[in-house]
């Protein structure tokens, strides 16, 4: 796969399809397991096991830019809870001052760039698939538990909602003054970052596949249950 833009499309599409099928995963875990406990308490403890390095990695994501950006975080809690029937994974609570929705977006969209990271360096160090067995079993637990944990919430991203306007004021700036946007400076850039894409294929396909088959096999044993 030698083209750069074919590879940053795959990659795009390959974090689409994980963000679905993470959501879809964690709410049919969490129905299938309603029916065996038929109590909250230890769904919880049990999520909050099997989803314990995705939260943490995302939670300290959260917190690290907070705290890099000066907003003061206070409170960091890795504990899953259960939300208009949906499990709510951890959370960071940090102080936000009025009209300043830049950098609690920037906070808000950290572990994603905090999984991504991880997972090149399960490539770069070699760590998945590994030399043995039970590396690969375990890095491969890992990749899914990250990637499962590495999107915002609805609550991280409120403050994008301001954004909009400000994409719809340039998109109008440039339509009326004829700006043109120069294709080629963005190929350039995916094609000097083409080598990092191509490092994130091995993990992300690893988690696309992972979790479509995690979701066949919940889905059959609710139709049996």
């Amino acid at each position: 796969m030698n083209n750069p833009l074919t590879v940053f499309v795959l990659f795009i599409c390959e974090i689409l399809a994980i963000y679905f099928l993470a959501h879809a995963l964690l709410n049919m875990a969490f129905h299938l397991l309603r029916r065996i406990f038929h109590s909250d308490r230890p769904i919880i403890l049990l999520m909050a096991f099997l989803y314990l390095p995705g939260t943490i990695l995302h939670e300290i994501s959260h917190y690290f830019f907070a705290l890099l950006l000066a907003m003061n975080p206070e409170e960091v809690s890795i504990l899953p809870h259960i939300e208009k029937n949906h499990i709510q994974l951890g959370h960071v609570t940090y102080r936000k001052h009025a009209g300043d929705f830049i950098r609690p977006i920037i906070v808000g969209v950290a572990p994603f760039f905090g999984a991504i990271g991880a997972l090149w360096a399960s490539q770069a160090f070699h760590l998945f698939p590994g030399g043995v067995w039970w590396q690969t079993v375990l890095f491969g637990y890992l990749i899914l538990a990250i990637t499962a944990n590495m999107f915002s919430s609805k609550q991280d991203l409120v403050d994008l909602v301001y954004v909009i306007p400000l994409f719809l004021i340039i998109g109008a700036i440039m339509y009326v003054f004829s700006i043109q946007v120069n294709t080629q400076t963005f190929i350039l850039i995916i094609s000097t970052y083409k080598s990092f894409f191509q490092a994130l294929q091995v993990p992300l396909l690893f988690s696309v596949a992972a979790h479509a088959i995690l979701m066949v096999i919940i889905k059959i044993i609710l139709s049996v249950l």
